[in-house]
């Protein structure tokens, strides 16, 4: 068996087990680390989804057999493995009825350090920061975000509203510019311009307006409101440096350690509070150390792949 067929076989099964009504945090969390794991999880796992979701099979077995609320029986459980086996037979044959009726979505990375911008078909743009992925739909008016950060300047259309995705979270333009920002638990989306809804399973839809940030944790929603400049600092990684305005060093490093395969840590808990101000190149890891080192009488040692900050 090849890695490639292996690793469609996973997909399925991940598919299979999404499907299952018993489906719980703990499998989303532990799909979230498969997924994470390679971009050919991730490619292999979106298109088994976007065929099984049209496989006028499972369709069918849908409408006779509505979602139950407790565990599948043994016969459903059944009918739904051999739609997945049917998609897995699909993409090891390398050409499908299901792929030749619906291409897969196209998938956008960015690795560490980098930085890229889409133009889509429709005059939009979308500029992704460092360590991001998001999937495109072929008609260019949905996103998912899987990880990191994107600014999106959209190019409005009140009858294909356009829609990013980001976990139970999806934020709908109505003529906007704004930066979502996905860290593990933690979803942010600011506005820059325009006004935008963000709507949440379980919570009211909420409306942004320029200056609003939406920040969603695993416990809670929240709304604040920052400044045009601070907003304009926080997106500064679009012109390729890092604002820092009154920061902690240890909120400092975390940023630098976005941008670097090396990090920072500091290993002092008073020298972690310290605060530091300044404009820095996102490469700019070795001019920010010599500056904390200088500035504060730092000691700054390399250790494998950490730069440890100390005393």
């Amino acid at each position: 068996m090849t890695d490639a067929h292996a690793i469609n076989l996973q997909a399925a099964a991940w598919v299979e087990r999404q499907d299952r009504a018993d489906w719980n945090d703990a499998d989303r969390a532990e799909l979230e680390t498969w997924l994470g794991q390679s971009t050919a999880h991730l490619i292999a796992y979106h298109r088994m989804r976007d065929s099984w979701q049209r496989s006028e099979k499972l369709v069918a077995l849908r409408t006779q057999h509505p979602r139950p609320q407790s565990p599948p029986s043994r016969s459903t459980g059944f009918a739904i493995k051999a739609v997945a086996a049917a998609i897995v037979l699909a993409v090891a044959g390398g050409g499908s009825l299901f792929f030749l009726q619906r291409p897969a979505d196209r998938v956008y990375a960015t690795a560490v350090g980098e930085h890229q911008t889409l133009r889509l078909s429709d005059g939009s743009r979308i500029e992704l920061n460092t360590n991001t992925m998001l999937r495109v739909a072929r008609n260019g008016r949905a996103v998912v975000l899987e990880r990191g950060e994107a600014f999106f300047q959209i190019a409005h259309d009140a009858s294909r509203p356009f829609v990013v995705s980001v976990g139970n979270h999806r934020v709908v333009d109505l003529g906007t510019k704004f930066d979502v920002r996905k860290e593990q638990d933690r979803l942010e989306v600011a506005l820059i311009e325009g006004k935008a809804r963000v709507d949440t399973a379980g919570v009211r839809p909420t409306t942004l307006h320029p200056g609003d940030v939406m920040i969603a944790t695993a416990n809670a929603v929240s709304l604040k409101k920052r400044t045009q400049r601070k907003l304009a600092d926080d997106l500064g990684w679009r012109r390729d440096v890092i604002v820092f305005n009154h920061t902690a060093l240890i909120a400092a490093a975390a940023e630098f350690n976005r941008y670097n395969g090396k990090k920072i840590v500091i290993a002092d808990p008073a020298v972690a509070q310290m605060k530091l101000g300044g404009t820095f190149p996102v490469n700019g890891t070795a001019q920010w150390l010599d500056t904390v080192r200088d500035l504060f009488n730092l000691h700054v040692e390399e250790r494998g792949d950490e730069i440890i900050v100390s005393r």
